[in-house]
């Protein structure tokens, strides 16, 4: 459910929308001269980090899925081509193979949900984490946008401080003359 809310705001902020209204404000606004709070920055990693060891647990929990219904799927193959053997043998058994196929039919089934419910859930996880990144890029470009200002308004006042001087040194010399 989180992420899903994060998803559909990440999607709304990606469409020029509303920036996201909750969780952390990865800078204060730049009006006031702010500049991007590395705890933010910290968090972001945690959460990156948190994300990229839930999507491994669930890719490994995925595999040991897909083997459990392969094996499945071969077992149900295996009771569908029961028929090789004599007939007399498994006749009085066909009650308990049907019900055996079925029981299989249902754990397959059951497990197909199961792996379509993980490719969401890491497909969600892969979304947040791009909207981490995205995040942690947009508070690292502020970050960097603030520095070049304030390189300008130094590089500026050192320029004026240096005409201010050459204006002086001119008046001096010409009250000299």
């Amino acid at each position: 459910r989180e992420t899903t809310v994060l998803h559909s705001m990440h999607a709304q902020y990606r469409q020029g929308g509303v920036p996201p209204k909750s969780g952390p404000t990865y800078y204060s606004s730049a009006s006031t001269g702010g500049t991007p709070n590395s705890s933010a920055l910290i968090e972001i990693e945690k959460e990156i980090s948190t994300t990229k060891t839930r999507l491994a647990d669930a890719r490994m929990k995925r595999e040991g899925l897909e083997r459990d219904r392969a094996s499945l799927l071969a077992k149900r193959d295996a009771l569908l081509k029961g028929g090789s053997r004599p007939r007399s043998s498994y006749q009085g058994s066909s009650y308990q193979n049907q019900a055996e196929l079925q029981r299989l039919q249902h754990e397959v089934s059951q497990k197909r949900q199961q792996e379509n419910a993980l490719k969401e859930e890491r497909a969600r996880e892969e979304e947040k984490l791009r909207y981490q990144r995205e995040q942690q890029e947009i508070a690292r470009a502020e970050k960097q946008r603030i520095a070049l200002r304030k390189e300008r308004e130094m590089v500026q006042r050192e320029r004026e401080r240096v005409m201010k001087a050459i204006e002086v040194e001119r008046v001096r010399q010409e009250q000299q003359e």
